[in-house]
């Protein structure tokens, strides 16, 4: 058997469920501003907090989510944050 350089039960968990996740995000090319304002949105934060979370400007936190609907063909928060859900790359 290969090694994957992870014990037991978290290698499998890396292989089952995380690496898929992080493929369609790939796939999408969300930058990771992009999918951390996202996860925040998913958790009920809005621009404001978002932004005071991520250490940045609400502009900051607005120019993120533009480019991420662009990537994602959304136009809303509630789009994005659905499409994360339904293709795997967003974790509640």
């Amino acid at each position: 058997r290969r090694g994957d350089g992870l014990r037991g039960g978290a290698g499998r968990y890396w292989q089952r469920l995380v690496w898929p996740m992080m493929h369609r995000a790939i796939a999408y090319r969300l930058t990771r501003q992009e999918e951390r304002v996202l996860a925040l949105l998913l958790r009920g934060h809005h621009k404001k907090t978002a932004a005071h979370a991520m250490g940045v400007s609400i502009n900051t936190v607005s120019f993120h989510l533009k480019n991420a609907y662009a990537k994602l063909g959304v136009h809303s928060k509630t789009e994005a944050v659905v499409k994360g859900l339904v293709e795997g790359f967003l974790v509640p």
